[in-house]
């Protein structure tokens, strides 16, 4: 996408840019299919994603492969949007088959990632917690996303 410069445009600039001209605009709706449950402005995404993109910056993630496990919602579009903010590839994984059976699908598909981080919602940190040995013997740090934020 070009901007009036000729220039590139992500979707962080464009975000930035609603955030100015319509801080009170909703960007975001989640609806769990019962109804909406949750929504951002285009200001909240914006404030919530800085945060988070801070903390992963300030870990060294910058440019780096990030891989997220979250329940859908708006947590995820923040993480992302972090991601995107700081340079990071972010690598959105959803978790397959019977809880016992994701740790087992989950472990190839980050070795062939190579995150630097994996990021998980509160929901995904209890049912991955057992993941932070086998990631810290493999250098990838494991981070919530209220600790980011």
């Amino acid at each position: 996408m070009s901007g009036d410069g000729g220039g590139f445009v992500s979707i962080v600039d464009i975000l930035r840019r609603h955030a100015a001209a319509r801080p009170d605009h909703k960007a975001l709706i989640f609806d769990d299919g019962a109804g909406p449950v949750a929504e951002l402005s285009y200001a909240g995404l914006l404030a919530s994603a800085t945060r988070v993109a801070g903390g992963m910056a300030g870990r060294g993630l910058a440019g780096r492969p990030v891989a997220l496990i979250f329940e859908q919602g708006l947590e995820f579009v923040v993480a992302l949007v972090a991601c995107l903010s700081i340079g990071a590839i972010a690598v959105p994984v959803a978790p397959q088959g019977r809880r016992r059976e994701r740790m087992a699908n989950l472990l190839p598909l980050l070795r062939d990632c190579d995150p630097a981080a994996v990021v998980v919602d509160s929901a995904m940190a209890e049912q991955y917690e057992d993941l932070q040995p086998t990631l810290a013997a493999s250098g990838i740090a494991y981070l919530t996303f209220e600790a980011l934020a």
